[in-house]
């Protein structure tokens, strides 16, 4: 896709919270319509962390 002009965009590692993945959000309850409780630069560069790691195993 790349090599035909394509953009990768990473749209989050996991989409879960609490739920079911693709089913509810990875940094928002909605439930109690507020940011997650683990909501911290650590938690979020700690998602991203896995999220790009992911990409880079699987040549994306």
């Amino acid at each position: 896709m790349v090599r035909h002009g394509g953009t990768v965009v990473m749209h989050g590692a996991t989409h879960q919270y609490k739920g079911v993945s693709a089913a509810d959000h990875e940094f928002w309850d909605a439930a109690a319509a507020k940011p997650i409780k683990d909501d911290s630069e650590q938690y979020v560069l700690g998602k991203v962390a896995m999220g790009l790691s992911e990409c880079l195993r699987n040549g994306i």
